[in-house]
């Protein structure tokens, strides 16, 4: 007997039923949550999700491990036992990104929310173009807005953007952007379109100065 069931078995005792703890599962495509009492979870079931959840935490950060970037089985095994041995150790200091995408000290890393956002708005606008709504006549907040709220409700979001950034980093091919032009038509008509903004903010201001005519 476990520490943990000793404990449960002591409050049983003492108050005539099992403790209970309920969590806030996200339902990704409802953008909301379920709440999950472990009081009314049959063991068997419990056991299957603690092992669920811990296949899911065994197995972060393997996106990159990949048969194109280890193309010897033998070698892509190694090192996805190598990588999950290392997820294990940092399981157990308590050093993980948990659910909602904080680390230890509590943060999410700048880099990962920038990123997270973007994937948020994106999905987004695909619901918007999904329901027939033009994107170009939705405020740019409004799209923020929802996007803000997604993240909260779908925190595997953050996971997404993890796995994007370390994707990038690991891309082997650098992106050659020295041979692309600079279209004079657009820097043309980019600096008429300021001109024209400063123009017309002067003319602004000259009419709330003017004088009203005399009567």
């Amino acid at each position: 007997m476990t520490l943990q069931d000793a404990e449960m078995e002591v409050a049983e005792a003492e108050t005539g039923e099992v403790p209970d703890t309920i969590f806030r599962i996200p339902v990704v495509k409802g953008k909301s949550f379920l709440e999950v009492s472990t009081r009314k979870t049959p063991e068997h079931v419990y056991r299957e999700a603690l092992i669920l959840g811990f296949k899911q935490l065994l197995n972060r950060g393997q996106t990159k491990l990949t048969k194109e970037a280890f193309p010897d089985p033998e070698e892509l095994r190694a090192k996805a036992m190598e990588t999950a041995e290392a997820t294990l150790d940092a399981m157990y200091q308590g050093k993980i990104r948990v659910m909602g995408g904080k680390g230890a000290d509590g943060k999410v890393p700048r880099e990962v929310m920038t990123e997270a956002r973007r994937i948020a708005r994106n999905l987004v606008k695909e619901e918007l173009k999904r329901s027939g709504i033009k994107v170009s006549y939705v405020e740019a907040s409004e799209i923020t807005k929802a996007a803000n709220a997604l993240l909260a409700a779908d925190p595997d979001i953050l996971k997404q953007a993890e796995d994007e950034l370390d994707r990038r980093k690991a891309a082997k091919v650098k992106i050659d952007i020295g041979n692309i032009p600079i279209s004079q038509k657009k820097l043309k008509a980019a600096e008429a379109k300021k001109a024209e903004k400063v123009l017309s903010a002067t003319k602004a201001g000259r009419v709330a100065t003017r004088a009203r005519p005399q009567a």
